[in-house]
């Protein structure tokens, strides 16, 4: 017998089991006598066209009078019928036929065009990591092409400076400036007229007050170690960023965040993460109310990866380490905007990554943090196993402590 005779003598077998099964079904599951009744006669319909192939097979001729059999359960001819063994027989011939008939029958064309689609839906996420990764290298080769020239000056120097000792010539102020750490502290003995400072921060022009943050921030964070507190303290008792009086200075603060120069947004963003960076500046940060709120709706606006975004989620990283700006953090939903954030963990910069990560892991700390995972538990467990494997190792640490 060739094979396509073997397929179409199976074909014509497991029908015919099939609708026996469909014959007896409503009895077997006690579903009543008129579905019973129906079935039996929707089952001699098929003897008498489709199913007569098969009315001169031994094996099937009995079959031919069950819809004439008033009680089939308790006939010794046709009890084997309602048996689990019998059910697990046909489950097991119509698993075989489905793996033969599927095996010989041609890849539907709409299936192809479904594989094609999935893999340019590939190939494209494929491009989008390696221009990610290639952003990355870029930035690492720009760090290292600076500190080598770096490395390089400061070789040039001491290989004059041996030069000259040989001579007997001494070694010149200019490279021991250069080789010596630089702590600038000539902002520490200027004091500021700060009247004057919170006029300009209202009224100058837009790069202008970009240019007065940066030298406020530079006034704190490039002064010797040992002067910047009596900076943060000089700072917050002259209410700088207007964080301790609510008022017309706090407003103008507040709205150097969206302002439209980007560079007076980096700017600002940059100085509240500098304060955050102290925890007197966390102290005085935590007494605008307002100030959280400003934070949150430039972090949601801006670009994901600009530098101003950066500077804010490392600033909320920060005053994350207060309880009550713990509990503000999870009632706004900045969980839910993290994990969204993570699901593309391969576009965002290393800064932002640590920080999101960071950030997340005092959030979950608190018991109304883990119920808020829970809320979204699918999409948080995804991320969660995504970072796991990621090939920062800070972040991976972090996670694990996160979980």
């Amino acid at each position: 017998m060739t094979k396509s005779a073997i397929k179409v003598g199976c074909v014509t077998e497991v029908e015919f089991y099939l609708n026996i099964y469909f014959a007896v079904y409503p009895i077997r599951f006690a579903k009543g006598q008129d579905e019973g009744e129906k079935a039996m006669q929707g089952f001699k319909q098929y003897l008498e066209t489709r199913g007569s192939t098969l009315s001169q097979t031994t094996e099937f001729l009995p079959f031919y009078a069950l819809p004439f059999v008033p009680s089939p359960t308790s006939h010794p001819s046709y009890k084997e019928l309602f048996s689990d063994t019998w059910l697990k027989d046909l489950e097991v011939r119509l698993e075989k036929f489905l793996t033969l008939a599927l095996k010989s029958t041609p890849q539907p064309k709409l299936f192809e065009l479904y594989q094609i689609n999935q893999l340019q839906q590939q190939l494209v996420e494929c491009e989008r990591k390696t221009m990610s990764y290639i952003k990355r290298h870029n930035k690492v080769q720009v760090f290292f092409l600076t500190f080598y020239r770096q490395i390089i000056g400061v070789t040039a120097d001491l290989v004059d400076a041996m030069e000259a000792t040989l001579q007997g010539k001494p070694v010149s102020d200019v490279l021991r400036a250069s080789i010596a750490p630089q702590h600038d502290d000539k902002f520490a003995y200027k004091t500021l007229d700060y009247e004057k400072v919170k006029h300009d921060m209202a009224h100058s022009t837009d790069r202008n007050k970009a240019l007065l943050l940066q030298a406020l921030r530079w006034r704190l964070t490039q002064s010797a170690p040992h002067l910047r507190d009596p900076v943060m303290t000089a700072f917050v008792q002259n209410d700088l960023l207007g964080c301790a009086t609510p008022g017309e200075h706090r407003d103008v603060v507040l709205s150097l965040l969206t302002a439209p120069l980007e560079i007076l947004r980096q700017s600002a963003s940059r100085m509240f993460n500098a304060f955050a960076s102290m925890s007197a500046g966390r102290t005085y940060l935590a007494q605008n109310q307002d100030l959280f709120k400003g934070l949150m709706d430039n972090l949601r606006s801006e670009d994901k990866d600009s530098i101003t975004r950066e500077m804010i989620l490392g600033a909320l990283q920060k005053l994350s380490l207060r309880r009550n700006l713990q509990t503000a953090m999870i009632d706004k939903g900045v969980i839910e905007w993290l994990v969204k954030v993570l699901e593309d963990n391969d576009s965002l910069s290393d800064y932002t990554l640590e920080y999101s990560v960071a950030l997340l892991m005092n959030l979950c700390l608190r018991t109304a943090g883990k119920k808020r995972c829970i809320q979204n538990a699918n999409q948080t467990l995804k991320v969660l196993s995504d970072l796991l494997g990621h090939e920062n190792q800070e972040v991976r640490s972090l996670q694990r402590n996160t979980s």
